[in-house]
């Protein structure tokens, strides 16, 4: 998805409507929020004339990250 595009969430989203526009409000994309479980991020996927949002769960880890050698 290019750049410049925002997600607005409107106030009490549970069954209201999302909007994604780009900054200079040339292209609007249109959604309703769909009960998807505890998931706060998502993908966004443009397929033909419609955005498609997948929820993405996050695993919280506390190891730490690996770290790889380098020059």
């Amino acid at each position: 998805m290019p750049c410049g595009y925002r997600f607005s969430i409107i106030e009490n989203y549970k069954d209201k409507p999302w909007l994604l526009q780009d900054r200079k409000k040339n292209l609007q994309f249109r959604g309703q929020f769909k009960e998807l479980g505890s998931s706060q991020y998502y993908l966004l996927t443009h397929q033909g004339n419609e955005l498609v949002a997948y929820p993405i769960q996050i695993c919280k880890d506390k190891a730490k990250p690996s770290q790889f050698g380098g020059s």
